[in-house]
């Protein structure tokens, strides 16, 4: 039968208006059915923030989101694939090399114009670098050979090239590195070594790595070069006094693209391997901390207590940077140099001076291109536009989201007045972040789904604000998830709300809710920061579904064996009521109640012959008020009760001359048919079937026929038993004389 939803309360428009309760991000946890109460989702760390979209706004690894800093894109949309490698120039301007057009460009005011287009049918500029001189160095893989070219400024405003080194042996040059002496050193592929070109433009190979690609080389200073490979992913360390390297890290079979250096010579390699890599789905994850802030706590003086208290440094000295590096970072570290462990994602390595080396950060993603800045490395990362500040001592990070439509950050470059420069791949473009914050951020979640539609609460958003800064969210609704391109069914941005206060969300109900939270630094001098936001929820209330209900006969009992199966939407807790009534009587008699779904067997033996059919009312007031609780009802089709045996007439013996005897009768039921007939002689355990008279007991009148075996002489008595549908039996016997 068809479900019935039966209010037991006339739900009225009220219910509508005032319930509320949770939504806000990144879900907390993925909603779930479960019973109508308040619910809710919270963003308040970094994992659940990414899954929304950053204009002008950064998260931390501490969930606080804030004003990031000012940036702007630089190239026309849709005309670079690829920005490779890119440099500074010393009076200013941007030279970035690109594929597969395989061009140098040089980007200034606002304009790009190509200064050098190599020859060839399959070009890639992959390396760049720029000299004391200001002279522009570029590794270009070009038909299959590499090649290093410099382009010198002309007086006219264009540039000279000249051709300083080509190879067929080597294909590819990843890396270059200028020195103050004039002298260039450059990494090479598949041949995996690094090169020297004098001053005078020789060139010879000076370290075979084993590799099979330079990937990396850094100035560690003291006439040390530092060289990083794919493969095993070495970091060496090669003396030019003594024109010998030294393997430094051993980056668990991950190929190492990026190096960089801070003030106190601490050198910091970063892995790219597409296999460790999880797609931005992992969690950054800093080496041996455990959870809460590493702080710095200084004293009046400027002094980090803990150390003072060990005797270092002395009272009144402020704490040289490294001490404190050492003072944060002094937890579980990884096994010493060479090997680091099996680390089993991307890594930023940290190689101290005394040649300890500790894994700093795990890191998601590969790790494309690295600089040390003011104190912090930036990360450029593989997939989804994204740029990772951390800092090496408070182990603080955020995360800077470009643009999901350019996915691999290939390239880095420092530029003037603290400004830094970033190369896009598949989706080619350079973005240059300023210092400072935005005046201005917003933060869009993702969709958010109820499952079932609901109505919305209270909006909160608990933010820091510096005077004169605000932050407020808005939100919209609908009732299909694909926002993107049916939005103009959803409603309208609500308006703003601010934060540090509870307000009710005026967005109409619906399955689906976004939220939008924008920070305006206005006069302060510093960004607001919100510390978590919390959007309220309650899914409607919903009728249970019964699936099913059976009633089956039990086997030689007057009882049927009842089964139901039934489930709620909204994950409410449900209790069950069972009814019966008779065909042709109007009145419903509850039979039994029951708490849980536990099958219930109903005894037929006090009932009236007839057709029954059950019904099957499933409710949820236990988990809901009066006014929205609903119930349904199902109901079986119509069962016959029969509790009546079957009758024995015309029950008669005769005995054949061989000693068989032949036991003919007729059998009938008032309400069910006839469906077997047997015989027993004497009480033996064997029961011997019957013939029907038409050869098919199908009806509720049946003759019927049996013939024993031989029987012993004397007297026998043989019991006949009739067998209904419905699993009666009716007995009657006859008496026979054999002779």
């Amino acid at each position: 039968m068809i479900s019935r939803v039966l209010p037991m309360v006339r739900k009225t428009a009220r219910c509508l208006t005032g319930l509320g309760i949770a939504a806000c991000a990144a879900i907390l946890a993925t909603p779930q059915a479960q019973a109508v109460h308040p619910a809710h989702w919270s963003y308040r760390t970094e994992a659940q923030y990414s899954t929304g979209t950053f204009d002008g706004t950064v998260v931390n690894n501490y969930g606080q989101l804030m004003l990031g800093h000012p940036v702007n894109s630089l190239l026309p949309d849709g005309k670079f694939t690829f920005v490779n490698a890119m440099v500074h120039g010393l009076h200013g301007g941007i030279y970035f090399g690109t594929s597969p057009d395989g061009k140098v460009y040089r980007l200034t005011g606002g304009k790009v114009t190509a200064i050098y287009s190599p020859k060839g049918a399959a070009v890639q500029v992959l390396a760049m670098a720029i000299n004391k001189q200001g002279q522009v160095l570029a590794g270009i893989n070009a038909d299959g050979k590499g090649e290093l070219v410099k382009l010198v400024p002309q007086a006219g405003g264009g540039f000279a090239h000249k051709k300083i080194f080509s190879s067929s042996v080597v294909r590819y040059i990843w890396c270059i590195l200028p020195m103050a002496d004039g002298s260039i050193y450059f990494g090479t592929g598949p041949d995996g070594a690094v090169w020297r070109c004098n001053p005078k433009g020789a060139a010879k190979a000076i370290l075979h790595t084993g590799e099979h690609n330079v990937m990396a080389l850094l100035n560690a200073g003291g006439g040390h070069i530092i060289a990083a490979t794919d493969g095993a992913g070495l970091v060496m360390r090669y003396s030019e006094k003594l024109k010998k390297a030294r393997v430094l890290l051993a980056a668990n079979n991950a190929e190492v693209d990026a190096l960089a250096i801070d003030e106190q010579g601490d050198i910091f390699a970063a892995t790219a391997s597409p296999v460790l890599a999880q797609s931005g789905g992992g969690a950054f994850k800093p080496q041996g901390t455990s959870n809460g802030r590493p702080v710095a706590v200084m004293d009046e003086s400027g002094m980090a207590g803990a150390q003072r208290q060990a005797g270092k440094p002395a009272p009144g000295k402020p704490v040289a940077r490294q001490h404190v590096v050492k003072m944060l970072l002094a937890g579980p570290r990884p096994l010493p140099f060479p090997h680091t462990g099996h680390v089993k994602s991307n890594a930023v390595y940290q190689i101290e001076p005394n040649g300890r080396t500790s894994v700093l950060l795990h890191v998601p993603d590969m790790v494309l291109s690295m600089l040390y800045s003011h104190h912090h490395l930036l990360l450029g990362l593989s997939g989804h536009g994204r740029v990772v500040s951390y800092d090496p001592i408070t182990q603080s990070r955020s995360m800077v989201v470009f643009s999901h439509s350019c996915h691999d950050i290939m390239c880095s470059a420092m530029g003037r007045h603290g400004r830094v420069y970033f190369g896009t791949a598949n989706g080619g473009q350079i973005f240059r972040m300023e210092p400072g914050f935005a005046p201005t951020g917003a933060y869009t979640s993702k969709v958010l789904d109820a499952a079932l539609p609901a109505i919305w609460g209270s909006a909160h958003v608990d933010a820091h604000l510096p005077a004169g800064a605000s932050v407020f969210i808005r939100t919209r609704s609908g009732n299909v998830k694909n926002v993107q391109q049916l939005g103009r069914f959803w409603s309208s941005w609500s308006a703003p709300m601010p934060a540090n206060s509870y307000r009710t969300i005026s967005s109409p109900a619906g399955r689906y809710l976004q939220f939008r939270i924008t920070l305006m630094s206005g006069k302060a001098k510093a960004s607001p920061v919100v510390e978590s936001a919390r959007v309220n929820y309650q899914q409607l209330n919903v009728p249970p579904v019964i699936d099913s209900i059976t009633a089956t006969k039990m086997a030689g009992k007057p009882m049927y064996s009842i089964k139901w199966s039934a489930s709620d939407p909204n994950g409410d807790k449900l209790s069950y009521h069972l009814e019966y009534k008779q065909q042709g009587i109007p009145v419903w008699i509850r039979m039994h109640a029951s708490p849980d779904n536990s099958p219930y067997a109903w005894n037929i033996s006090g009932l009236p012959e007839g057709r029954y059919r059950i019904k099957l009312i499933a409710d949820d007031a236990a988990d809901n008020a009066p006014q929205t609780a609903l119930r349904v009802a199902r109901e079986t089709r119509y069962i016959l009760v029969d509790t009546q045996s079957p009758q024995i007439a015309q029950l008669k013996a005769t005995v054949k001359a061989d000693g068989r005897v032949q036991v003919i009768g007729v059998a009938s039921d008032s309400g069910s048919a006839i469906v077997a007939v047997a015989i027993q002689v004497d009480s033996q355990k064997h029961w011997q079937p019957a013939q029907a008279s038409d050869k098919m007991f199908d009806s509720p009148l049946e003759g019927f026929k049996a013939l024993t075996a031989r029987l012993k002489p004397g007297p026998h008595r043989i019991v006949v038993r009739a067998t209904d549908s419905q699993g009666n039996s009716g007995y009657a016997s006859v008496l026979a004389t054999v002779r």
